[in-house]
């Protein structure tokens, strides 16, 4: 019968995933647990499944929505969403607080009543740190057993990104849905009650799905729409690499840095997920704090020109030619930027939502909005302090002799940092990175702008015109 089916296809599910098949391990118990964890994230280039995981042993795999709704953490305020639609992207509700006890009920109890078919059908999701459980709940977790050690906690990059080990529950009802997104560490998921869908995409998949420009306040997720009509299916078939997985209790799932994960709930769900911040992506995010070739005191038109030389250059040393850095280029116009500038469209507006609803007043929004007006206020554009207006800034970006070479010894610098032939990763970040130089230099409304007339056509198609 159907009912007996579903089991073993869950299984199944669980060892071989869908479309390719993903990589399962499976623990000694006589090895060391943190040892075994870290040999096989550190050797793998795709995301595994550990079977017989060591977090076995973690007292919240007895998590269950009575033990919880009865436990020291009954009275905890967690601050929930809810909304009758099922994907809860950034900024998509109003936050709502309310006790632990009062949240299992609306999560698990109502379930044995209704069901996603049901109209209207209330989808309610809670996402934070373990520690807001306090003490009694947060010990159940032991999150060195998931410490990759690659990053210190005295770090720079552990301080701007809160931590360099992290933990963080989930809870939701069924049908609930994570939108399609990427993390920057390494990211090991523990199911603990109920059943979740991960599909999974590689890096190199960014210009394929799509993502949010830097300053947008849905950065880091898709923008393609993976809601659509058997969109996600055809997603999953036509993109190299792409995994689809089902987790059940006791399933722990390691995800490397910048894999694209959407998560859905098959049932009511508890989870427990420990980030451990990457090396290779703390090194790169060095370069953030680099000296950067522009002074105070030059022409605008200098400043617009040695910051665009600066980036062609380090580009091309990283992609190997300048027919390759500009192929990068068009893609991060078109995959983030829909490449609307060359079309005639509107210039992309960093708070629209391309047809993505938000709550104006969503917490994730109204953080957003502050931190664009404090980046404005505290570090404007070198084109807000020279207060001129340029329409045609092509003009601007132009091959100067001395501009090139005064960029050339920074350039390489850069370069260094993400290194030559790059993977996906390495490419996200990096157009994170001239995202953030194009937003210094020209401010962020005029930031697709400086990419594709100060980076890509040059590179493309070279200059059409000589700026004195």
């Amino acid at each position: 019968s159907r009912a007996l089916l579903l089991p073993y296809l869950l299984a199944l599910a669980i060892i071989t995933g869908f479309g390719d098949a993903i990589q399962t391990v499976t623990f000694d118990e006589k090895e060391d647990p943190l040892e075994f964890v870290r040999r096989h994230a550190r050797a793998a280039q795709t995301p595994v499944l550990i079977k017989n995981a060591p977090t076995k042993a973690w007292r919240a795999m007895k998590w269950t929505p009575q033990l919880l709704a009865h436990s020291e953490a009954k009275t905890v305020t967690l601050p929930i969403k809810n909304s009758t639609k099922r994907v809860f992207h950034m900024g998509c509700c109003l936050l709502h607080r309310v006790p632990l006890a009062h949240f299992i009920q609306r999560c698990f109890e109502t379930e044995k009543q209704h069901s996603p078919d049901d109209s209207p059908y209330e989808y309610v999701y809670f996402s934070g740190p373990l520690h807001i459980f306090g003490r009694s709940l947060a010990t159940d977790v032991s999150i060195r057993m998931l410490d990759m050690g690659e990053v210190s906690s005295k770090s720079a990059y552990a301080k701007e990104h809160g931590g360099s080990l992290k933990a963080n529950v989930w809870m939701g009802k069924q049908g609930v849905v994570t939108p399609p997104h990427y993390d920057e560490m390494h990211n090991f998921f523990v199911q603990i009650h109920g059943s979740k869908t991960f599909t999974l995409f590689p890096p190199s998949a960014w210009d394929t799905l799509q993502l949010y420009p830097k300053s947008h306040h849905q950065h880091r997720n898709v923008r393609v729409d993976l809601e659509a009509k058997d969109s996600l299916k055809e997603a999953v078939n036509a993109i190299p690499g792409a995994l689809k997985v089902v987790l059940t209790p006791g399933s722990l799932l390691y995800l490397p840095p910048m894999w694209f994960h959407r998560v859905e709930s098959n049932s009511a769900s508890i989870s427990v997920n420990v980030w451990s911040a990457s090396q290779k992506v703390a090194a790169i995010s060095e370069a953030w704090s680099d000296e950067f070739p522009v002074q105070s005191g030059w022409q605008i038109t200098k400043m617009v020109s040695v910051s665009a030389a600066f980036v062609r250059q380090a580009a091309v040393k990283v992609f190997g030619s300048k027919q390759k850095a500009g192929v990068f280029f068009d893609k991060l116009m078109k995959g983030r930027f829909a490449g609307g500038h060359d079309k005639g469209a509107d210039d992309y507006d960093m708070t629209s939502t391309c047809s993505i609803e938000v709550h104006p007043e969503a917490e994730e929004i109204k953080q957003h909005r502050s931190y664009i007006e404090e980046v404005e206020k505290e570090s404007p554009s070198f084109l807000a302090q020279a207060k001129v207006t340029v329409q045609d800034l092509e003009l601007w970006c132009g091959f100067v002799d001395e501009h090139e070479k005064i960029s050339v010894k920074y350039s390489g610098k850069l370069a260094s940092r993400f290194g030559k032939n790059p993977d996906g990763m390495v490419e996200i970040l990096f157009g994170n990175y001239v995202e953030d130089i194009a937003a210094q230099v020209v401010g962020f409304d005029r930031a697709d702008e400086f990419v594709s007339d100060c980076l890509r056509k040059p590179l493309l198609h070279g200059f059409p015109k000589k700026v004195a």
